[in-house]
């Protein structure tokens, strides 16, 4: 019985010690190709994100495959256009590495993709991010209705209203990984009330009208002009262009003929009492 225990013990603390080195192995091996990719190029270049809108801050990093003393990286970045918006240079640091703080100021110029290109020793690598411009404007009976939003990735096409069905279509390009959209709706295009209590208009999500479902929703403000939704847009592998398209369905929307129906209701409420007042 002890020799059995003592046996057992054994074959136990093997496994363990196995499944530690073999942990081990599987650490350094990913590591160990993580390095070797990055050591590949000459230089690399990314950002923190892929879109930003105005006063946003965009981190601009990288790595150097060998160090020159005293030479430094440069950095452009090109509007749209191919236009120079912002040159700096750069300092690298000990462990072969750079990074730049760049503040977004009302001189970068309209909603579109720009691009960054950092050199070194004449090797150079290039990023690219969305710069949105502002809120988009959407026009109801001839009157303009402002909507801010902000999206991790990607960016909005068009957006759509339908008073008769009271719902915003919001169509949505190159969004090619899971992240969010915040947008701030006005009252006065959507506004979900159910009796006396308001609530989180749906959200319906989809490639096509044909796959339409509902996504996850969350209130981030809410005021007497707007509310901010934060919608989940998922990544789906066979979506390579990241085209979703988004629908924000309400029970109030703007009324076609908003002073109309008040106007009515007095006219008939008067002339009631007129008639009751004379033939009394």
């Amino acid at each position: 019985m002890i020799y059995k225990l003592l046996f057992l013990t054994i074959i136990a603390i093997l496994s363990v010690s196995f499944l530690v080195v073999e942990n081990v192995s599987k650490s350094f091996a990913q590591e160990s190709m993580t390095k070797s990719i990055a050591t590949i190029l000459p230089i690399t270049v990314q950002t923190d994100k892929t879109a930003y809108a105005e006063n946003d801050t965009i981190v601009i990093s990288g790595k150097i495959n060998t160090i020159q003393i005293g030479k430094q990286i440069s950095i452009q970045v090109l509007d749209p256009d191919g236009v120079v918006y912002k040159s700096i240079k750069v300092n690298v640091t000990n462990d072969q590495a750079y990074n730049y703080v760049l503040k977004i100021d009302n001189k970068l110029g309209y909603t579109g993709e720009y691009k960054i290109i950092a050199s070194y020793n004449g090797a150079n690598s290039m990023a690219l991010f969305n710069f949105i411009d502002g809120p988009y404007h959407v026009t109801i009976d001839h009157k303009d209705y402002p909507i801010t939003y902000r999206i991790d990735y990607g960016k909005i096409d068009s957006i759509i209203p339908d008073v008769g069905s009271k719902t915003l279509f919001i169509h949505v390009i190159n969004e090619t990984a899971s992240g969010h959209l915040e947008i701030s709706v006005p009252k006065t295009i959507i506004d979900a009330v159910l009796g006396d209590n308001e609530t989180n208009p749906k959200v319906m999500i989809g490639t096509s009208k044909s796959n339409m479902e509902q996504a996850t929703l969350n209130e981030m403000q809410n005021n007497n002009d707007a509310t901010t939704f934060s919608i989940d847009i998922p990544y789906d592998a066979t979506n390579p262009f990241g085209m979703w398209n988004v629908e924000i369905v309400g029970t109030a929307s703007v009324p076609e003929f908003p002073f109309v129906i008040p106007i009515f209701l007095a006219s008939v409420a008067s002339l009631i009492v007129f008639y009751r007042m004379k033939f009394r």
